[in-house]
């Protein structure tokens, strides 16, 4: 069985009243988690301290992204969980 990675995103648009959902699998070998911090790609999209990049589409549309932030605080990582399950996958090679 093939390890993936999926990429999802939703844009509510309120004053159309529209939702936009999308949904992209990828091999694993198209992702990496850093170690150290905050720095996660998978295929292209990035999220690491300071930058959330990326795009992701499916059968409702497209949804492209490029967001930056500031602040001294350390980041609040609720799924270190990834990070353990990446490593057990790439030991189970």
């Amino acid at each position: 069985m093939a390890e993936n990675a999926t990429r999802w995103a939703v844009y509510f648009d309120g004053e159309a009243g529209k939702i936009t959902a999308t949904r992209d699998v990828f091999p694993i070998e198209r992702c990496r988690f850093s170690p150290d911090g905050l720095d996660v790609n998978i295929a292209g999209a990035t999220l690491s301290n300071g930058v959330v990049a990326g795009s992701a589409s499916g059968p409702d549309g497209c949804i492209v992204w490029d967001l930056r932030f500031e602040g001294g605080q350390e980041p609040l990582t609720l799924y270190t969980w990834c990070r353990a399950a990446f490593e057990i996958l790439t030991d189970m090679k």
